[in-house]
């Protein structure tokens, strides 16, 4: 009875097996996949996958008319068993072509074997980044049981579309090797041509290919030209400031005015000190993001001081706006004791206590900024920065934005000042207009209005609104050095009396 109970159990266990290692029917792969939670690729934690569709779609059982259901997610299929090592051409309904040369078949050719060629949606996909799928396609290319790479001749798929000067680029899907995230888009093996109404990929491996398109994206030459003024405009600032430092130190040394007037150039230079550290950290990061492929010690440092640096002059931006509204709305009602020390706990202190507080989650490192050239071949300029977006959007977007509202608050009460002035005032002082609207533009500049260009930046008018940030913020440091070296003048005239008669108006700007 005994032997009889094993020999069934055996029996029973045998024919498990078959049945386990039979082949799923190639219509099954994507419900089987899906239906074990190993799709879509982009969702965190999903590293089986590739495993899954790689390893069914190359064992799987081609049924009668090798043509797959209605499946969410597929738009067409194609699967065949080749006898010969015959080079393959496949055209995608509405979708890309493939063409797989002959040497590729060639390549540990054994006879039956497989092609597959499936054409996703790219909602399978979506969320990976910023980037548009173009035509909403992800193709799949699988030619035998193993993987193949630095493949003798390149696979070729060719992407149509009708839009007019479109920026894009070839890319793979790149499955991550830890298990921190899904994966990656990479251009890495594919290269990309493109002519009318085609993009051309030439890739020397298989995989999920796609052709990601960015509007937003400006081409190779404009960024150079970007970052030619952006070097120039920093390197100016770097020195107009220092300048500015030491002139101030050195005056420091002679009897000078106390009060408003000495607070607001206390302020002003402390501005200037937040300017020379924001430009040369800037500087500092371009230049190690350049020399690194990869995130450093140096890099997490530089974007930790850059982030620092960053904040501390929108503070003291915003500090510019609350001392001018003490001098405007307030005028003589209010004195606090050692004011330009307190102000300088918060100038320098919030900027250090925020930074202390983001680098505990440690979000610095290799920053890009994408970029095409005439081929749309895609390059990326980097910088060491800020790669958590939510923190970036937190204490630099959302900071600027309360800077910038409350600096223009305050610039248009100066506007309505200097209007009622106008009104009221003498055909000397209406004269001054011109002077009046020159004081506008530098006070703008310390209010950190010019920082809302940032916001123009997105959608039509990102190439224009692009150049308008970079030549108002690259050359701040020379615009306050000019505003500084005007009250400074204005300050010495009013002193020795060489201008009584509009003395009281110059005090009163200077004082700004």
């Amino acid at each position: 009875m005994e032997q009889h109970l094993r020999l069934i159990l055996l029996l029973l266990f045998l024919f498990s097996s078959i049945i386990y290692t039979l082949p799923e029917p190639c219509n099954n792969v994507m419900p089987y996949c899906e239906a074990n939670k190993t799709l879509p690729w982009m969702r965190k934690g999903c590293r089986n996958s590739f495993r899954c569709y790689e390893e069914y779609i190359a064992t799987c059982t081609i049924g009668r008319g090798r043509t797959f259901p209605r499946i969410r997610g597929i738009l067409d299929a194609y699967i065949r068993d080749f006898d010969s090592a015959e080079e393959v051409t496949k055209h995608t309904i509405g979708g890309p072509s493939i063409h797989v040369p002959s040497r590729v078949m060639n390549r540990s050719w054994t006879p039956g074997k497989r092609v597959a060629v499936m054409l996703f949606n790219s909602t399978l996909f979506e969320g990976v980044n910023d980037s548009e799928f173009l035509g909403n396609h992800v193709i799949s290319v699988k030619v035998g049981h193993t993987s193949l790479h630095n493949l003798p001749e390149p696979v070729t798929l060719t992407f149509k579309h009708d839009q007019k000067d479109l920026l894009g680029s070839c890319k793979f899907w790149e499955e991550a090797k830890g298990t921190d995230n899904a994966g990656r888009w990479s251009t890495r093996g594919c290269s990309t041509n493109r002519t009318d109404g085609e993009f051309i990929c030439s890739c020397d491996h298989l995989s999920f290919f796609a052709v990601l398109v960015n509007t937003g994206n400006i081409s190779d030459a404009h960024a150079r030209s970007l970052s030619y003024i952006t070097y120039l405009g920093c390197g100016l600032s770097i020195l107009c400031t220092s300048i500015a430092i030491i002139m101030y130190i050195c005056m420091r040394r002679s009897p000078s005015k106390a009060g408003r007037e000495e607070h607001s150039m206390g302020l002003h230079l402390h501005l200037m000190g937040a300017l020379l550290l924001l430009h040369s950290c800037f500087l500092l990061s371009a230049w190690q993001a350049e020399r690194d492929k990869e995130d450093t010690r140096a890099c997490l440092a530089l974007g930790l001081l850059l982030h620092w640096a960053l904040l501390a002059t929108f503070t003291w931006m915003g500090l510019e706006s609350f001392h001018l509204y003490l001098l405007l709305v307030r005028v003589f009602n209010i004195y606090i004791r050692k004011y330009l020390l307190k102000l300088s706990f918060v100038g320098w202190g919030v900027p250090t206590i925020t930074v202390a507080i983001c680098a505990l989650i440690q979000p610095y490192g290799l920053h890009r900024f994408q970029s095409e050239d005439n081929t749309h071949t895609r390059t990326y300029t980097k910088i060491c920065w800020i790669t958590d977006t939510t923190v970036r959007l937190v204490t630099v977007t959302a900071y600027l934005s309360l800077v910038f509202l409350v600096g223009a608050a305050m610039l248009g009460i100066v506007v309505i000042k200097l209007r009622r002035k106008e009104h009221r005032g003498t055909a000397a002082q209406k004269r001054h207009i011109g002077r009046n609207c020159l004081t506008l533009l530098c006070l703008s500049c310390i209010l950190g209005v010019p920082w809302g260009l940032a916001f123009t930046t997105y959608g039509p008018l990102t190439l224009v609104g692009l150049y308008f940030f970079t030549i108002a913020n690259a050359f701040q440091g020379v615009y306050l050095f000019l505003w500084f070296l005007s009250l400074t003048y204005k300050s010495h005239a009013s002193s020795t009396g060489t201008n009584q008669s509009t003395r009281k108006t110059d005090i009163s700007l200077g004082q700004l």
